[in-house]
């Protein structure tokens, strides 16, 4: 099972980051209830509102998938062009090679490559359907699974991969920090996270994959 968040207040949280610093990777599956954009996993510093590392279901009409760092008052982003259809599972990825450095990837298929030198400092959340800094927002309305983040840049053929339905502890497995396959339990398959449901998010249907 998935686990389906109802974009008001829903979200799942850590009380530390997997990774603290570049290079890393982001990826899940999603499925949007609504024709809305919202934040499915992001990195962020509980103390500080303006910084975070983000990946996010794009805004209709124009972005498939986004990314973005933020650092203080300066952010940079990426994204796909496309637009998620509504009730179908789509694959969203990012890579965080460096602070010069990032990419959106939709159904494994890359952005462009976006250069810029942004760093997000004190890390030290996750969060999985919404957006949790010093404060909570861009809740999600849908369903997230297989979510997994890497403390390396994984290439267009791994990420590939993913999006074909492997599973993250499939793809350089010795590089995967966190993995939360978010079937039924909430458990942090990889790195021991605890994982807290706030809100009551609840079970779904989950999304095909292979191991």
């Amino acid at each position: 099972m998935a686990y389906d968040f109802n974009g008001t207040d829903q979200y799942i949280v850590t009380s530390s980051a997997p990774v603290t610093a570049f290079s890393y990777t982001i990826a899940c599956w999603a499925r949007k209830d609504l024709d809305l954009g919202g934040i499915l996993v992001s990195l962020g510093d509980s103390t500080n509102p303006n910084t975070c590392a983000l990946l996010s279901a794009g805004q209709p009409g124009g972005q498939m998938v986004s990314i973005t760092k933020i650092n203080a008052d300066d952010q940079r982003s990426n994204t796909v062009s496309g637009s998620p259809i509504t009730g179908v599972w789509f694959h969203a990825a990012c890579n965080f090679s460096s602070s010069t450095f990032l990419r959106a990837f939709a159904n494994g298929a890359p952005g462009t490559t976006g250069t810029n030198n942004v760093t997000p400092t004190g890390l030290n959340r996750l969060s999985i359907g919404a957006r949790v800094r010093s404060y909570v927002n861009g809740y999600f309305d849908g369903q997230i699974a297989e979510v997994g983040i890497w403390n390396v840049g994984l290439d267009v053929e791994e990420i590939a991969s993913l999006a074909a339905g492997v599973t993250c502890d499939r793809v350089r497995p010795q590089s995967l920090r966190f993995y939360a396959p978010l079937i039924r339990d909430l458990q942090d398959e990889r790195g021991g996270l605890t994982l807290t449901n706030t809100n009551g998010a609840t079970v779904y249907d989950h999304p095909r994959v292979y191991k």
